[in-house]
């Protein structure tokens, strides 16, 4: 029965849950994560304290947000501290993951346009991915055509698809 309760049980669907989580303000997109928008969830994790392993992957995608409001809290030395915290509609199985990701490791939350349903695989990323070594570029050597006059002056090469045209000035 709907009208025998009033707040933010009464929004959640039948099956969902609402799960707040604590976050800090960057990774809370600065204040642009209000109520009805919708977010995905990145966790980041570094299970052998090893820098290189440290990864960071999407775990929730397309996650309405229900709240999201400032708490106070109180710090180890019991002064009083401001907490973000968002509150988000996702399945029981999806509770279970954010949680575990909020225990586990840090969470960060992107924006998505409400539009936007498209769900993306990705592989993740490791520490470690993040600089790549790369060999230097060789130049070319250059190729001189040959069957008319070498034309004198700056020459632009444009490609549209797979037509190659120059022009010189």
């Amino acid at each position: 029965d709907k009208e025998a309760g009033g707040g933010l049980p009464i929004v959640i669907p039948e099956g969902m849950r609402g799960v707040s989580v604590k976050v800090d303000e960057v990774i809370g997109v600065a204040g642009f994560v209000l109520p009805g928008t919708r977010v995905d969830v990145l966790v980041t994790i570094n299970p052998q304290n090893d820098k290189e392993e440290a990864t960071t992957r999407v775990i929730l995608q397309n996650v309405t947000v229900l709240t999201a409001g400032q708490m106070i809290q109180k710090d180890a030395e019991a002064a009083p501290q401001t907490a973000t915290v968002i509150t988000l509609l996702v399945t029981p199985e999806q509770s279970e993951e954010l949680t575990l990701a909020a225990t586990e490791g840090r969470i960060h939350l992107a924006l998505r346009n409400t539009l936007d349903m498209a769900e993306v695989e990705t592989d993740g990323i490791k520490a470690g991915q993040l600089v790549k070594t790369v060999e230097p570029v060789k130049a070319a050597p250059s190729v001189r055509r040959s069957g008319g006059p070498r034309r004198s002056g700056t020459t632009i090469v444009t490609f549209n698809g797979t037509e190659r045209s120059e022009t010189t000035f």
